[in-house]
Formats: structure tokens, sequence, C-alpha cells
């Protein structure tokens, strides 16, 4: 590799572009991209070719070419906040609707009347810029597929990154979003305290009316220096209703895992009732009945030691 070109990429972090390369010495790059030591991504924007597979890589090439008038958006904003893994497919980014920016192969440019890549509508991270995690999850909702859509919002709140509230503001910003009504209706019961697919399934399908309306959702109980939060609580009664998703609670280790919390949780007098996915879909109307069951023991239990 020619030494002025290894200095570039080092200067660089491997992403290049035409520009960088003084009068004259444009014929390097050239040399370079045909020994394959550089692959062209964007207009004029290069990268090393070993590692070209990186999405930051990509990421920031698409950003170079750009310059600073982008933001990192749609899908791309959505691997940049981490709310869906990295994939291999084009590099979304948003300019304001004054900017010009031709797309190209793996680059998809969206002009945005007003905006601009700087706070409060995009943010600095790592070197990058994307627009703020509310944006990339509202805009995203309609070019997912619906089986992929639901998950960014849901980790998004989940993990305390954002709330129902600051999704219903970015929502009102586009008011002829495609599937908008079905994005605030999984907003709504997100803000009622549901926390996973499953968690919905159970309160709109089985603890649901004003028999369990008193429960609290994802309620946080301080054992020592550990929280935990409980899936829906009877704090009357102290039985805790844990709904259990295969995806964290089917292996062994998982379950020994929720026999410990469990085990904390009885020291301080709680009872856990746990219900698996399997069976919460399958007989939605026992599961239900149990848990009435059980808070009516219960209280009956605690008005005798009154």
């Amino acid at each position: 590799m020619h030494p002025e070109l290894t200095w570039l990429l080092a200067k660089r972090n491997d992403v290049l572009l035409r520009a960088d390369f003084r009068p004259g010495a444009q014929s390097i790059l050239d040399r370079a991209v045909a020994r394959g030591e550089l692959t062209r991504l964007s207009p004029r924007t290069y990268v090393r070719t070993t590692r070209l597979t990186e999405p930051w890589v990509r990421w920031a090439a698409a950003l170079r070419y750009a310059g600073n008038c982008a933001a990192l958006s749609f899908v791309t904003g959505l691997q940049f906040w981490r709310l869906t893994p990295p994939g291999p497919g084009a590099v979304h980014v948003t300019i304001g609707g004054d900017r010009q920016l031709r797309g190209g192969r793996g680059l998809v440019v969206h002009r945005r009347t007003g905006f601009r890549p700087e706070p409060p509508l995009a943010l600095r991270r790592d070197d990058l810029v994307a627009a703020v995690l509310e944006r990339c999850a509202v805009e995203s909702w309609p070019v997912l597929l619906a089986t992929l859509r639901r998950e960014p919002v849901i980790c998004a709140i989940q993990s305390r990154r954002t709330t129902p509230a600051r999704l219903r503001a970015e929502a009102a910003t586009l008011p002829r979003l495609p599937g908008r009504r079905a994005l605030l209706d999984l907003v709504g019961v997100l803000d009622v305290g549901c926390a996973s697919e499953l968690e919905i399934w159970g309160h709109l399908h089985v603890f649901t009316g004003p028999d369990f309306a008193h429960l609290r959702r994802q309620l946080a109980v301080h054992i020592g220096r550990r929280t935990v939060y409980l899936d829906l609580a009877d704090e009357a009664t102290m039985v805790a209703i844990e709904l259990d998703g295969a995806a964290y609670h089917d292996d062994t280790l998982a379950r020994e895992r929720d026999r410990r919390r469990d085990a904390l949780l009885a020291t301080l007098g709680w009872l856990t009732l746990r219900f698996s996915s399997r069976r919460l879909r399958r007989e939605p109307g026992a599961a239900r009945r149990e848990a009435l069951q059980t808070m009516a023991v219960r209280r009956a239990q605690l008005g005798r030691g009154s």
C-alpha cells in the first residue's frame, strides 16, 4: 500500500474522500481501488475494503460524503441507537429541505424541512451524528416489516431511553405517518407499564377488567442493594405475577435465576406466581382464575392475622 494512502487511512479512520488527496495524487486512490485495497461506497467516498462489513465504517462514510449537513436516520438510526441489530442494508441519512445531496449505491437520502444535524433534532455520539432516538423510532415504523416494527419501540421504553410522552410528541409531528394509529396504540399499552409483547398480551387478554385494575405494573422492589421490577403486583396482598417469555425464561440457567429471585422476594413477604407464554395463550381463563384465587386466599390470610 502506498505510504501516503496508509497515512490518510490512519488519519481518517479508514474513510476517505477523493478530495482528501492532494492535487495530482488521486491516481494513488484509483490504483488502490483497482487493487481491491479500497472500495467505493458513496459518490467520491471510499473505505478500506477489509472494513467494508463494519456498520460504523459505512455510517461514517455516508456522513463524510454528506459533509456537515446530515444525520443517520430511519432504520440506520435505530441501529445506531442499538434498538435493532446492524444489518447489511442501505445507510439512511436525513438532510435539511434546503439542501441537495445525491444518493448512491447503498445510500438513501431523506429531506426534511427545517432539519439541522444538531440538538434538539440530532445528537453526536462516538464521532457520528444521528437523529434523536424518538424520531428514528417513529419514522421507521411504516418502513419496517410488521413483524419487526414493534420491538424497537418496546425496547426504547423498556430500557428507559425514552418515554411514551416523548414518542407521542414525535408522532404528533407526523400526522400522515402510515400506521400511526397502531403505533399510538402500542405506546398506550406501554404507558400503563407493559414492558414486553407477552405483558401486552396479558394486559389485553388475561389480566384485564375491574378485577385487575388495582395491580401495579413494573413495580420496583428494593432488596438490599438490588432492585427488581415486578411485571404485575398486588401490593395489598403482596402477590407478584410474573409473565415468563420463552426468550428469557426457558433454559436451565434462567429458571435457576428466577427461583433465586422469587426466594429473595419471599424474604420480604412476596408470593410469586409465574405464567409461561404457552399457558397464557392457551389457557387465559385458567390463568386469570388462578391469580384471582391466590389473591383472595392471601387477602383472607392477612385478614385473619390482623
